[in-house]
């Protein structure tokens, strides 16, 4: 499903000069077990002429050679695409004018499952505070709605400066550590968390190190030296972060499970809630 989806949103993108590109899912029929969805990708791109859209879905295939010049592409998008489809059971296909845009379009059943949240939202009651540092817009979103999902809220702050200010107003449990930021980088705020001089409420809060490095055993330990407890990779693996999220907790709380002292700063956020993020596209296949 992903595969496909990135296909045809990656197309859309690139085909589109100027307008918008729509993604949509719709529950376009239910049984007491499936479900069927439909997936729509509509954009406002230069068209398909209604005579060559037969051609679409074939491999090694372009509406035309212009737009093979102007848009690159081998033509085996679609042809990958329709053959995911129908392995899976659905249907594709697609509906366009010339200058008019066009609307791809793919259906699939899929099983339900049952999802218990019960336990995991009880983590909100126990008044978990986590600080999230980290500046990239798109990470931000895509972190949140994890933790989000787990039951779990966070405060943010977008450069190590100011996740060093935050918590010298207020205690947190966990810290989650971005290491490549403007004005300060995640390793020199560890260091500033970690002197006990610069007025920190917990020096010892556990910190967490975000990269999108390799592990290396010589940046693990660069991280370690700098005073992390831990690390977990980009892009954010949803159980992974669950996982060193729970080993760390417990060391960061007092003994009510509250931070025992804040300050709170006129007009500070409060806890952070995300509905919805976008998840990076890789480069696209191309029609």
């Amino acid at each position: 499903m992903r595969q496909i989806l990135l296909n045809l949103v990656g197309n859309a993108i690139k085909f589109t000069n100027q307008g918008q590109v729509i993604l949509r899912v719709i529950l376009d029929g239910e049984s007491e077990r499936k479900v069927q969805l439909r997936f729509e990708v509509q954009d406002t791109d230069i068209g398909i002429p209604r005579e060559r859209m037969d051609r679409l879905f074939r491999s090694f295939s372009q509406v035309d050679v212009l737009t093979s010049r102007r848009f690159g592409g081998t033509g085996l998008g679609l042809a990958i695409s329709k053959k995911l489809v129908e392995l899976m059971g659905g249907q594709i296909g697609v509906k366009s004018e010339t200058d008019k845009g066009a609307l791809f379009w793919f259906t699939l059943i899929c099983e339900k499952r049952e999802v218990v949240w019960a336990d995991l939202i009880e983590k909100n009651v126990e008044g978990l505070r986590i600080l999230l540092a980290e500046d990239n817009a798109i990470n931000r979103l895509v972190a949140l709605n994890i933790l989000k999902k787990f039951g779990y809220r966070a405060h943010v702050v977008s450069n190590g400066k100011e996740a060093v200010e935050t918590l010298r107003k207020a205690e947190y449990h966990l810290v989650l550590m971005d290491l490549e930021m403007p004005v300060m980088d995640g390793f020199a705020a560890t260091g500033a968390i970690r002197d006990t001089g610069t007025g920190i409420l917990n020096p010892n809060v556990p910190i967490i190190a975000m990269t999108a490095h390799e592990m290396t055993s010589g940046y693990r330990d660069r991280c370690l030296s700098a005073g992390m407890n831990d690390f977990t990779t980009k892009p954010v693996d949803p159980q992974a972060l669950l996982s060193v999220i729970e080993r760390w907790t417990e060391a960061g709380r007092s003994a009510d499970g509250i931070p025992k002292t804040e300050k709170p700063e006129s007009g500070q956020a409060g806890a952070c809630r995300i509905e919805q993020a976008w998840r990076n596209l890789k480069t696209p296949l191309t029609h």
